[in-house]
């Protein structure tokens, strides 16, 4: 708290020699160390040495509260040790200060750095402390975070008046796996502004920090297109599926990374023919408190007519969090040959757990095919392939 002298006087026949030391009702008077400096003694502010008789001292390091002080004089060669009587003494709260620094965390190179730019997903290290106006005594209480005036985290402050936030995914390979977890969500993309407010104890008053102002930028995905049918015929339904790659940034421990989401456009390039939008469907595992994340997009379309080669590509439109990307080109020859329908059956449907049904396909059109092969999909997940045999069919 805010400091307080004691003073007063030792009186004998003679003038005494030595130290007071000075008693509180509650707690104790304990020499202040320089946190911020070298680590050395503030002063000794438990006892003062006689002047001519007299004393002195300033007590900086008492919690705020009201206490019964009293003085101990020791006593000298000459004179003996003798108390005063206690002394009603208040101390008010000082005054705090709220400090924010935002770091960036390596946990490949192990390194701590400032920034105030970020990747997605990166981990970002918001240091929360608080300290009083006298240095002097460490503040306890809580600090409640916002960003963009809204409710991030509130923290508990340790025993030296610091705390923090952090996000971001803590992969299993990096050094601070198993020592620092997420604590608020990770920080999506754009421009934020980070507050935060000391609550205040008995000793030190509430205070709020000076805004800090952070720069997420997106993370860019791969993405590759891939066709279920290379070869057909003008019109016929071909299903084009766009899967997400470079997601391995998210995967680790975190608290609600977002994979990409919004819409891939699938594009004949060879006539700019837009055959249509998809939206992004993404899928998160947890496993050995570890986070997996995948995304893809599929289209089925009819508008791939042109006889000959067509190259097609799929375009994510991007978010927030995640930048636009188109990939390469799949190429699909339109031939001239008979139109096919593909049918399929299961002959275990529904299933059970861990089951093993047999799926059949038979295609139709024409006299029918008797060679090729089929490709089975669970969604954009290959199941395998089976021969077209004479009966038109295959499993």
């Amino acid at each position: 708290g805010p400091s307080i002298t004691l003073s007063g006087a030792v009186s004998g026949s003679g003038t005494p020699t030595g130290d007071v030391a000075f008693i509180v009702s509650q707690g104790a008077i304990g020499d202040p160390v320089n946190q911020y400096g070298d680590g050395s003694l503030n002063g000794p502010v438990a006892f003062a040495t006689l002047s001519s008789g007299s004393y002195s001292a300033s007590l900086n390091n008492l919690p705020g509260g009201t206490y019964n002080v009293t003085a101990r004089y020791g006593g000298d060669t000459t004179f003996g040790s003798s108390y005063s009587a206690p002394v009603q003494v208040t101390v008010s709260q000082e005054g705090s200060g709220v400090t924010i620094t935002p770091y960036a965390l390596n946990g490949t190179a192990c390194t701590i750095t400032n920034a105030s730019t970020f990747a997605y997903a990166s981990n970002i290290l918001l240091n929360l402390s608080v300290a009083g106006i006298s240095g002097a005594g460490a503040p306890t209480g809580t600090i409640a975070v916002s960003m963009d005036g809204n409710p991030l985290t509130t923290v508990t402050l340790d025993p030296n008046g610091n705390a923090f936030a952090f996000s971001g995914t803590v992969p299993s390979s990096s050094c601070i796996y198993d020592y620092l977890f997420a604590n608020v969500p990770t920080i999506p993309g754009g421009s934020h502004t980070i507050t935060a407010s000391y609550s205040g104890d008995g000793t030190y008053s509430a205070s709020s920090a000076t805004p800090v102002n952070i720069t997420v930028t997106p993370a860019t995905p791969t993405l590759t297109v891939a066709a279920g049918g290379t070869l057909i015929t003008s019109g016929s339904s071909d299903p084009l599926t766009a899967t997400f790659g470079g997601l391995t940034g998210l995967t680790g421990n975190s608290t609600l990374n977002a994979a990409p989401t919004g819409t891939v456009t699938f594009t004949d390039t060879t006539t700019s023919t837009v055959l249509g939008s998809a939206p992004v469907v993404s899928t998160a595992l947890f496993s050995g408190n570890i986070y997996t994340y995948s995304a893809y997009a599929q289209l089925a379309t009819t508008g791939i007519t042109t006889t000959g080669t067509n190259t097609i590509t799929a375009t994510y439109n991007g978010d927030s969090n995640w930048n636009t990307i188109t990939s390469a080109a799949v190429t699909v020859t339109v031939g001239t040959g008979t139109a096919t329908t593909t049918a399929v059956t299961s002959n275990g449907n529904p299933t059970t757990l861990n089951g093993r049904p047999t799926f059949t396909a038979t295609i139709t059109g024409g006299a029918g095919p008797t060679a090729g092969t089929v490709t089975f999909y669970d969604g954009s997940t290959v199941l395998g392939t089976g021969t077209v045999g004479s009966g038109h069919t295959t499993t």
